[in-house]
């Protein structure tokens, strides 16, 4: 993951165990090397100018076995699980359920203290368990998932678009399930001691549509979500608190302000097609260049600063800030 340009890129070793590949620019790199035979080894590098060599040793894991069922008490299926280990939410992964047994085993767990969180798709992503992994032993978890909620937005605007964007800004405080005994973790409803995790910005944009009754229906599968962002092309983004077990609301959008950026190439000549990243907190948009250079940048406040990134396979990518105002000519 390239923390610069927030890109990812799936890479495969040789049969010597390399692999080769290069960015546009230093900076801070996220790798993470994912293998059937060790467990997962994940690093932070600072990438310099010029040649950059990470040798890399691997070591075998241990075991979890996680046994996930709703509240009336069946397995859940197509459970994936997040060992927190820094990176983004991509990085959960999906396990394979064993019928007979009821129970989801996951192999090559890195060894040692670990955070991981579970979640399934109808279902509320769960606390997250401070477990320890042991070579010698197979830790255990009993996880009880609880029902996702769906919420419901109607658009209090004259044409309704067919899709909309959603995005969590900030979960409320995480609970943080602490290690027992003996390695096995009981119900999370059992009498047991819980810290907490500060508030933390959360970066998961779902594109919802729009159903046959005009209204935009959005499973909310983040426990303890607070806050909703709500993206409409052309119109400021909306931030919606929730409030309770309200599900239903309806939503009044006020049009945005739109910036053009001219992008041309170190000959002066315009690049078309290159991707800009424009963002500012929890807004984050991408529009794309015309055949005259152009990119239209929409949706935006009267004031802004934006985090620009412009990116093209032909060029190298261009990072910078900008101070938007709709008061002044913004081209």
């Amino acid at each position: 993951f390239d923390e610069m340009t927030s890109a990812y890129n799936m890479l495969k070793t040789d049969k010597d165990g390399k692999f080769v590949f290069s960015v546009t620019q230093s900076g801070l790199l996220r790798l993470q090397l994912l293998t059937k035979e060790f467990s997962t080894h994940s690093k932070v590098l600072n990438v310099l100018n010029g040649k950059n060599v990470y040798m890399a040793k691997l070591f075998k894991g241990g075991f979890l076995e996680i046994r996930a069922t709703n509240a009336e008490g069946k397995a859940v299926p197509g459970l994936s699980v997040k060992l927190n280990n820094g990176f983004r939410s991509k990085d959960s992964v999906t396990l394979e359920l064993d019928v007979s047994k009821g129970t989801y085993m996951m192999t090559n767990v890195p060894l040692g203290p670990q955070d991981v969180s579970f979640k399934a798709s109808g279902y509320q992503e769960t606390d997250i368990f401070k477990i320890r992994v042991e070579s010698s032993n197979t830790s255990v978890l009993e996880v009880r998932m609880q029902y996702a909620r769906l919420l419901t937005f109607e658009l209090d605007i004259k044409e309704k678009p067919d899709l909309i964007y959603v995005t969590n800004v900030f979960t409320a405080t995480n609970k943080v399930v602490n290690q027992p005994i003996n390695n096995r973790l009981p119900n999370r409803n059992s009498n047991q001691t819980n810290s907490t995790l500060p508030r933390v910005p959360v970066d998961e944009k779902a594109e919802v549509f729009k159903n046959q009754n005009g209204l935009f229906e959005y499973e909310l599968t983040l426990k303890n979500a607070s806050s909703l962002t709500l993206e409409v092309e052309g119109f400021v983004p909306k931030e919606v608190a929730l409030a309770g077990d309200k599900d239903i609301y309806k939503i009044k959008l006020i049009e945005g302000f739109v910036g053009k950026l001219q992008i041309n190439n170190e000959l002066g000549k315009p690049v078309v097609g290159a991707a800009v990243s424009y963002s500012a907190g929890g807004f984050n948009q991408v529009a794309l260049s015309d055949d005259k250079g152009i990119a239209l940048l929409t949706g935006m406040t009267e004031h802004m600063v934006l985090r620009l990134s412009v990116t093209h396979n032909n060029y190298a990518t261009f990072n910078d800030k900008w101070t938007f105002d709709a008061n002044e000519e913004n081209f």
